[in-house]
């Protein structure tokens, strides 16, 4: 989750004021992620076509979950 939160600009690495976030597991195969979208310096967090980079950023997992669950 981690990753996928510095892609979409919650966190990204090395920044110590970004925005604070939770993963949430909501069942067997899903996971929330739950962010505030001010930073902790009080600025808005950098959030512009976050879903694009999201789903870029998750790809690699459903590849993975996919591949798991043909076998």
């Amino acid at each position: 989750m981690k990753d996928i939160a510095a892609t979409t600009g919650i966190e990204p690495d090395g920044d110590t004021a970004a925005c604070r976030w939770v993963a949430l597991r909501r069942g067997h195969r899903s996971v929330d992620l739950v962010a505030n979208v001010i930073r902790q310096d009080g600025r808005w967090a950098r959030f512009h076509q976050d879903t694009f980079h999201a789903r870029s950023a998750c790809d690699p997992y459903a590849g993975a979950l996919t591949a798991q669950l043909a076998a």
